[in-house]
């Protein structure tokens, strides 16, 4: 396949740090020690497979949000899986993983004298990137090389299931929807956001404003690099970027201090924002936020205009910390099943970029879907919006290509894309773009086709920002990091005030 990501998967003497990396930061590092992994798509399959998690580990990896469980007794490690695409994420990492992980004994020798010395130049690789690997492994790398110091050799099992994933989703929504407790909740004004889980409530909340001086003190002590870039933007007053730094440092402020998480739940939950989350299928919050939160609100982002909106505003913005792949489709056509007042549907979420940086903002207004060879276009709000003025790149009326996954792709592919002026590598767009075509015009199950979706009856908007530039550097080799939050925010800003602006109309 000679994957983009994976450059030198079949070269035995050259250690390829940028495809373990990346796969390591997306499986548990339980994933060292297991020699069955298993899929499973329903909580509900497992009885017929004698499975109880109850003595099972729950485990997590730095860079997925997916329900894993680890048994250390029989060395299984069982994934929920939501859709192909995890499927297709999760064999690749583990190809990459068991690949590179193999290489090992050869390169390092005595494993012993490896651990105690650490000469890195064995991989060759420098410093920085040994510390890079050792963050991946986590603080128990040492004994981790030590005792799992052989080849592995790891099986795959997909569990049978009765149900499809899209049944298992519905169910999984209509749950979560019975307990939001709001009167005639399915003919309310309802706006649908794909995005993080921290941006709107950061940006209607403000809580972080609220504590901003524990936040910069923790960031002066233990990060002060970052403390350094919070003073530069403080000294050229600017206000977008002290907002963006604020927003970016109270994340390790609440991983180091996750009493105050509790206590912006209570601040949201006051506000009228409620979030929910179910089980062990799907790994997905639901943030149910009023829009006349906003009225109540006193520290709401300043580069937010809400005068026009009414306290006795009734519509509801109804935000999902954003899916991989494929799912999105079955999220999105849960959600639309049985609503009869639509307003609009916007998407932010990550994307490599063909031609730009990392943190550029990518607007499309075409998409290539790989999976179905379907072609959709479609009128994006944002193509004609004039953002705040800003330190981002913003790339406007872009093409983008729906892909199956970050190890399925070559060199001569994106060539292919960026020849034919295709920027936008990414996973999530054109399964969106099918449910919106199902239930706005009547196309379901489409396969390579033109779909034009450009006279719909609901807005539409679409915004990524780029993670990285794989003809330059991948995921693997560099994270996007406070490259990525003045884009993240931006986009978010955006979307927030369209809906204002939108209903302020009315």
């Amino acid at each position: 396949m000679h994957s983009v990501m994976h450059k030198q998967a079949s070269h035995p003497d050259f250690f390829d740090y940028e495809a373990f990396t990346y796969a390591v930061n997306r499986l548990p590092i339980q994933i060292i020690d297991t020699s069955l992994a298993m899929f499973c798509k329903d909580e509900n399959d497992l009885k017929d497979h004698n499975i109880d998690l109850s003595s099972w580990q729950t485990v997590r990896s730095n860079a997925r949000r997916r329900s894993t469980f680890f048994n250390p007794q029989t060395r299984q490690l069982l994934f929920f899986v939501n859709s192909k695409s995890d499927v297709d994420d999760i064999i690749n990492c583990l190809l990459a993983f068991q690949i590179e992980w193999n290489k090992l004994p050869k390169l390092i020798g005595d494993k012993t004298t490896f651990v105690t010395n650490e000469p890195f130049d064995l991989l060759g690789i420098d410093q920085n990137i040994w510390q890079k690997i050792k963050t991946s492994l986590g603080t128990n790398w040492q004994t981790l090389i030590s005792q799992n110091f052989s080849n592995t050799d790891i099986f795959v099992k997909q569990l049978k299931s009765r149900s499809t994933y899209q049944q298992v989703c519905t169910t999984w929504w209509q749950t979560n929807q019975n307990r939001f407790l709001v009167d005639n909740f399915s003919n309310l004004p309802l706006y649908f956001v794909s995005s993080n889980s921290h941006g709107l409530v950061n940006i209607i909340g403000g809580f972080v404003n609220q504590i901003q001086d524990k936040v910069f003190n923790f960031i002066n002590e233990f990060h002060p690099h970052l403390y350094q870039d919070w003073q530069k933007a403080s000294q050229t007053q600017n206000q977008l970027r002290i907002n963006d730094l604020l927003y970016y440092c109270s994340s390790l402020f609440f991983t180091a201090n996750p009493i105050y998480l509790d206590k912006m739940a209570d601040y949201h939950q006051q506000l009228g924002i409620k979030t929910f989350s179910l089980g062990h299928t799907i790994p997905v919050k639901i943030q149910l936020i009023p829009l006349n939160c906003l009225t109540k609100s006193n520290f709401v982002d300043p580069f937010i205009n809400k005068s026009s909106l009414s306290q006795n505003n009734q519509a509801y913005i109804v935000n999902i910390n954003y899916p991989l792949g494929f799912m999105a489709h079955y999220l999105l056509n849960s959600f639309l099943e049985n609503k009869t007042n639509i307003k609009g549907i916007y998407v932010v979420g990550k994307a490599a970029i063909l031609s730009g940086d990392p943190g550029d903002m990518q607007i499309p207004s075409t998409v290539f879907d790989e999976r179905t060879n379907n072609v959709f276009s479609f009128n994006n709000y944002f193509n004609n919006q004039q953002f705040h003025p800003n330190l981002v790149n913003i790339h406007q009326n872009q093409k983008a290509i729906t892909v199956y996954g970050t190890f399925l792709e070559n060199l001569n592919q994106l060539q292919s894309y960026q020849k034919n002026n295709f920027n936008i590598i990414e996973m999530e767009s054109s399964p969106y773009l099918l449910s919106i075509a199902k239930f706005f015009k009547n196309i379901d199950k489409p396969r390579s086709q033109p779909i034009n979706l450009s006279e719909l009856k609901i807005d539409l908007g679409i915004i990524n920002y780029a993670s990285d530039n794989p003809l330059n550097q991948t995921l693997g080799a560099s994270n996007l990091g406070i490259r990525g939050i003045e884009s993240t925010y931006l986009s978010i800003l955006s979307v927030l005030q369209r809906i204002i602006d939108l209903e302020s109309l009315k």
